[in-house]
């Protein structure tokens, strides 16, 4: 079963493989095997990630393996098939780009939420008083939608092809609802989710924004623009 595009984990978690759980590995070429679609186990990706690894190098921050590393994993893969069809090169190359997409997701979580906290085996453990937060950060990042209540068991086995950089100071911050560095601004700002009642005697203005989010999406807010009464 293919995963929905920008809401999967990179693999299927429905076989109960793990990491050491031991298999009967079938090859490309068994009659069982080479008619079915290829599918992702937690342990394929673990050995795709072991075949990647030699070549970050020459792969670069952009992470632009050579054709003959893809074709180099899945042949590898292809003689340790656990469930499915064998991988051709194409797949394999766009499993990278999964995780590499699914890692930042991740990394966005754990940086750039203020007010949430990531646990690796909880996710954002979202609760109610975080859903309306919840529901803005992933338009903002649809590939954050599976760690609503769990983590990301290979999160650290990803983290071996794209080694953690430094991060700018523009964040996005959802109990904000803006971009920017914190501290930046003397001004106080709130963000007031749709439908909440908006308190006039601490407001002076009420300003509809545009906030350009990541990957082009859209989220409209209200921004209040408080200011200090001094008596």
């Amino acid at each position: 079963m293919g995963r929905t595009k920008n809401k999967g984990i990179g693999y299927t978690h429905d076989l109960h493989i793990t990491r050491t759980s031991e298999h009967e590995y079938k090859n490309s070429e068994a009659a069982d095997v080479k008619d079915k679609n290829a599918k992702w186990t937690l342990q394929c990706v673990l050995a795709l990630i072991s075949v990647l690894k030699p070549h970050l190098s020459a792969a670069g921050d952009g992470h632009k393996f050579k054709s003959a590393v893809y074709k180099e994993a899945a042949a590898y893969l292809n003689t340790r098939i656990i469930a499915g069809g064998p991988k051709k090169e194409k797949g394999v190359k766009d499993k990278v780009k999964d995780l590499l997409d699914i890692y930042d997701a991740v990394i966005y979580l754990k940086n750039n939420t203020s007010g949430l906290v990531w646990d690796d085996e909880l996710g954002m453990n979202i609760g109610e008083e975080e859903e309306g937060i919840w529901k803005h950060i992933i338009v903002a990042k649809p590939a954050c939608t599976p760690f609503k209540k769990s983590g990301w068991a290979i999160f650290y086995d990803v983290a071996e092809l794209r080694p953690e950089k430094p991060k700018g100071s523009h964040t996005f911050r959802p109990t904000t609802g803006v971009h920017g560095t914190p501290g930046a601004s003397s001004q106080s700002i709130s963000f007031t989710p749709p439908g909440s009642p908006i308190h006039s005697q601490s407001v002076e203005d009420i300003v509809q924004v545009d906030l350009q989010c990541l990957e082009g999406k859209h989220i409209h807010y209200k921004k209040l623009v408080m200011r200090e009464h001094h008596i």
